[in-house]
């Protein structure tokens, strides 16, 4: 009885279970790699999120404004390119007779090109707006100044103005709006002309497109930006003649 009682007196403890040091860094390695997957996952979908939200906002703004100019020039007799439709080195005119349509580029607004147009009341710079022109004058030329020169310098009378690019969380820009001169089809059956007009939109900074802001620059490159930057060209056709 006593030698049972010595020899469990002198058993050995039971040994006690745990991690061994290079299992808790397989763990920690592989938590890690869990947790980075999971960052870039959110990033990535956030970046699409972003991304289509953007061109969204792109898509219904160049169609409402496709639907605008439309509506606009289907009341007027006749477009002539030569003096209803004038540019210069920040935007344009585009008078069609009721209305007519300014605007400046994005990349003249960004730059501050001295032939910005802005608004009577003070220097802030147009982006695309639509105001009433029955005279078209906007288009009209003026002698004033001792040369003749198209009235890119007139202002806009913002109480009458419209904005086409209303403001939201990303700011759009007319990065092209031309009228083709090329294209024109004469239909004098039904006493109506068809014109073509392409115009691009564009989101993001000016330094994310390519030289001519007609696309965004691809991933890679310094100044690409896969998240804001959004580029759309819409292509219409213009009748005229119902007026």
């Amino acid at each position: 009885m006593n030698h049972e009682v010595k020899r469990t007196a002198h058993r050995a403890p039971a040994r006690q279970q745990g991690f061994t040091i290079i299992e808790l860094m397989l763990a920690m390695t592989f938590l890690s790699v869990l947790l980075l997957a999971i960052a870039m996952s959110v990033i990535q979908i956030a970046t699409i999120y972003n991304k289509g939200i953007v061109t969204k906002e792109i898509n219904q703004a160049g169609r409402a404004l496709a639907d605008d100019i439309r509506r606009t020039a289907a009341a007027s007799v006749k477009i002539i390119p030569a003096t209803d439709y004038v540019t210069n080195s920040a935007g344009g005119r585009l008078c069609l007779g009721n209305f007519s349509y300014i605007w400046n580029t994005g990349r003249a607004l960004n730059a501050g090109d001295a032939n910005r147009t802005i608004y009577e009341n003070g220097s802030q710079p147009i982006a695309l707006v639509k105001v009433p022109d029955a005279s078209k004058i906007y288009c009209s030329l003026d002698s004033s100044g001792g040369g003749f020169a198209y009235r890119y310098v007139r202002g806009v009378d913002q109480a009458q103005a419209r904005e086409m690019l209303p403001p939201g969380d990303h700011a759009l820009m007319i990065n092209k709006f031309e009228l083709l001169t090329s294209t024109i089809v004469e239909d004098e059956s039904i006493g109506q002309t068809l014109y073509t007009l392409n115009f691009t939109l564009g989101s993001g900074r000016i330094s994310a497109m390519n030289a001519d802001q007609s696309a965004c620059l691809e991933a890679g490159n310094i100044n690409s930006d896969l998240t804001y930057c959004t580029v759309r060209a819409f292509s219409i056709v213009l009748r005229t003649g119902n007026g």
